[in-house]
């Protein structure tokens, strides 16, 4: 894509980078904004790969903002696609311990928040594209059982998990990344669904 943009006689005004809140690694508790500093693990190392090739863009004069996204809450992909037929089937709990902290975003918020970074010359440099209710991971599984009326009274074996989400099941789902939106507020940016139970209940229709 970087070199792409080389060859343009013209060149976009602003260039948004994807990434994740996995950049922050596994932090237990600790509250993570953009001015946080990266952590360590596979996740981490692959994110500031990403980051460092969209700097690339800056350099070349591009106004460059970079996504560093959480769990997209959406029926038809992601974390909640695989984690709805266990839940429907009653087998919904919390993942491992459930103690570890999730950030997430609702589908439509993400998408008003890149046309946000797109239409705000102000914005440049990371962007944590997570709702503002950071919840652990205990409170994520009985707020999605309280949606679809489901019990969630038995935690999810590791294992199980693992067979689900595969070998990043440790990073993504099991490490703990309290990753908050400082900058989408200071920028103007209102949330449609900062809480997690209203987000649930639009993405599947309850």
């Amino acid at each position: 894509m970087i070199n792409a943009i080389h060859k343009l006689d013209t060149r976009p005004r602003v260039f948004l980078g994807g990434s994740a809140v996995g950049i922050y690694g596994d932090q237990g508790a600790a509250e993570l904004d953009e001015t946080s500093s990266p952590g360590t693990g596979f996740l981490a190392d692959v994110c500031r790969e990403w980051e460092r090739e969209s700097a690339a863009a800056q350099a070349m004069g591009i106004r460059t903002v970079l996504l560093r996204t959480g769990i997209v809450l959406h029926p038809r992909g992601g974390a909640l696609a695989k984690l709805q037929p266990l839940f429907a089937c009653g087998l919904g709990g919390s993942l491992g311990e459930g103690k570890h902290w999730q950030s997430w975003i609702g589908m439509d918020d993400w998408l008003r928040a890149c046309r946000h970074a797109i239409e705000c010359e102000e914005l440049r440099g990371p962007l944590n594209l997570v709702a503002p209710e950071v919840v652990p991971q205990r409170e994520f599984e009985q707020t999605l059982g309280r949606v679809m009326g489901r019990p969630t009274v038995l935690p999810t074996p590791k294992a199980a998990i693992q067979l689900l989400f595969g070998q990043m099941a440790d990073e993504v789902l099991l490490a703990s990344t309290r990753a908050t939106p400082s900058v989408l507020p200071k920028t103007g940016y209102e949330f449609l669904h900062p809480s997690l139970e209203n987000a649930l209940r639009h993405v599947l229709g309850k």
